[in-house]
């Protein structure tokens, strides 16, 4: 009876919509946790209405590809997770609202262009949340941290939050040295150390293990 009173209750809970312009910058977005999970699981909020066209998505990488392609890239994942229930005209409406700036992780002038190329797709004067996707193994987290935290990408207007995904460093020391390096740029309330294993089944079975035992 518990367990169905949650799923009843979870049932009830609407779906959290974007209330507000974003642009989601994706550093890794060649990568293939973005391709595996990102890019469909964007798809995803597009369909269910929770993310729309006034958003941007901006990736980010050192792989040497134009907008285009990386469009294609978008696709295909998308395209390979849905198979054939994939709704073209949702998936061409996420596609325009995507980019791609090809860019190293330790160079500043890269992240210039990167502000610029940020500033043309983006609509001028509109107020919004810029979002940093850490789509990245940890050993460029702290070039990518300390050239966020430099370069002037966020204002008033553009608060920027960090979502990382973890593993967060590589033992407790390296750990406690990016939270460091994190709390000198960034208030705490606008970084986010994401655990994706709180996705796995077992996780989500969590309740029907404890309530069958």
């Amino acid at each position: 009876h518990r367990l169905v009173a949650i799923i009843t209750l979870a049932m009830k809970i609407p779906f959290q919509k974007a209330q507000h312009p974003f642009t989601l910058i994706i550093f890794g977005a060649s990568g293939s946790l973005a391709r595996l999970k990102i890019y469909p699981a964007l798809y995803q909020l597009f369909l269910e209405k929770r993310i729309t066209v006034s958003c941007n998505v901006g990736g980010y990488g050192r792989k040497q590809i134009t907008t285009a392609q990386f469009q294609r890239e978008i696709a295909e994942a998308v395209e390979k997770k849905y198979r054939d229930t994939t709704d073209k005209k949702i998936l061409n409406q996420l596609l325009k609202i995507v980019s791609y700036q090809a860019g190293s992780y330790d160079r500043t002038e890269d992240y210039d262009a990167l502000k610029s190329h940020l500033m043309k797709v983006e609509k001028p004067g509109q107020r919004r949340v810029r979002m940093a996707y850490f789509s990245v193994p940890p050993s460029v987290f702290e070039p990518i941290i300390r050239n966020l935290g430099e370069l002037t990408i966020r204002n008033a207007a553009c608060p920027l939050r960090l979502i990382i995904e973890k593993p967060f460093g590589y033992d407790e020391a390296s750990a406690h040295a990016l939270e460091k390096l994190l709390r000198h740029y960034f208030d705490e309330e606008n970084f986010f150390l994401l655990d994706h294993y709180l996705g796995k089944e077992a996780v989500f079975n969590i309740l029907s293990l404890r309530y069958a035992n």
